[in-house]
This record gives structure tokens, C-alpha cells and sequence, in this order.
């Protein structure tokens, strides 16, 4: 897989939320129901943007980076400060928004969304509404695509950003679908090294 993290502004942010669930229970809401006394606590504590903040830790933070052993570096290269330990990887049928809610619940510090299909995700709001659901509550988030063409790319990473903290590409899935889609482990081969690099640096530039 690779992982694209999303733009400064985004990542530096703690995700905050104006929803009364920080202060009061619905019964038929789906959030309510899994957040403990101790989350809606926190939920209630003011974040580094003055906003009540989301009960997951806020999204990695990315910094510039800086070589103590002067060695040439280019000044606007940003890597990322991965410190969670409880993740979710992605999970087709599985990863959807109840089970990443549930996941954080019982620990889980950074969760996928399943895999979604970027030239679809793309070009139809239907497939968008209804292949990726999110709510404040589900951040840090690393929207999971599978893609073979760099605008589409592209254009689903772009989509996405607002509402997640970095972006993956597929390439590990060994699937029947994914050898007749021409995506998964099956960009792996040698002949697609230029097609790999050049979604990376799409998605990179977008």
C-alpha cells in the first residue's frame, strides 16, 4: 500500500465537532449509544482550536523535516509522525462506518474505510454517498482506493481530503476482481513500476 497523507491544514487540526452528543444522549442515534461516560467527557474538553475535540487523538501531525546530519534536503519534502499502534486495516464488506465507530470504541487509534473504487468514486455522488459515510467522530481516517489511472486518482483523493487524513492506494489485493480490473497486487509487475509512480505523484500533486 501507499499512503498519501493529506495537506498541512488538514492534518494539523484536531477534528471538532458541534453535535449535542458531547452533552446529551439520543436513543436513536448512532452515535450515542457507543460512546462511553469517559468519551463523552472528553468529547466536552476544548481543543487546540477552541472547539469541543473528537474522542479519537487528533491526526498525525506533519512536520517538515529536518536533517541534523547536513545532508542536502529538499525544504518542502514532509514526512509523517506515525506514532498509533491500534489500527484497522481495510476490510471489504467489514470497514464500513458502524464497525470503524465500534473499532475506536475498544481501542482502535487509526482505521480504513473498506476498499472504494476511485474512477467511480470520482464521477458519481450516488456511489460516494454511498460507499464512504463518516462522521466527525471517525478521525484519524485513511480513505483506501483502488485506482489504475492517475486522474482517477487523483480526482477521488481529492474528494476525500476534507474528510480524512490520508489516502491509500491499493496494491495488495489478490482477488479475482482485482487481476480483471488491472489493480490490487496486480500492479506489482514490473511493466506497471511507471503506472504505479505516476498515480503516487497525481495523487501527491492533487
Amino acid at each position: 500500500w501507499v499512503l498519501l497523507t493529506t495537506s498541512d491544514e488538514t492534518s494539523k487540526q484536531r477534528m471538532s465537532f458541534t453535535s449535542s452528543c458531547s452533552t446529551n444522549f439520543h436513543s436513536d442515534c448512532l452515535i450515542c449509544p457507543i460512546m462511553s461516560k469517559d468519551t463523552r467527557k472528553r468529547a466536552q474538553e476544548p481543543s487546540e482550536t477552541g472547539n469541543a475535540s473528537c474522542s479519537s487523538p487528533p491526526p498525525a501531525k506533519i512536520r517538515k523535516r529536518h536533517e541534523e546530519d547536513g545532508a542536502s534536503n529538499n525544504a518542502n519534502q514532509r514526512i509523517l509522525d506515525f506514532d498509533y499502534r491500534y489500527i484497522v486495516a481495510p476490510m471489504v464488506g467489514a470497514s464500513e462506518l458502524p464497525f470503524r465507530l465500534l473499532c475506536r470504541k475498544y481501542g482502535a487509534q487509526l482505521v480504513y474505510t473498506p476498499m472504494m473504487i476511485a474512477s467511480q468514486f470520482a464521477t458519481s455522488k450516488e456511489y460516494r454517498e454511498k460507499e464512504f459515510q463518516t462522521t466527525p467522530f471517525d478521525r484519524p481516517l485513511v480513505c483506501h482506493f483502488a485506482a489504475n489511472r492517475p486522474d482517477d486518482f487523483a480526482k477521488a483523493a481529492k474528494l476525500a481530503e476534507p474528510d480524512c487524513d490520508a489516502i491509500d492506494l491499493n496494491l495488495g489485493c489478490p482477488q479475482r476482481t482485482a487481476f480483471v480490473g488491472h489493480f490490487g497486487s496486480y500492479l506489482l509487475d514490473a511493466k506497471d513500476r511507471e503506472l504505479i509512480l505516476s498515480i503516487v505523484r497525481a495523487g501527491v500533486a492533487a
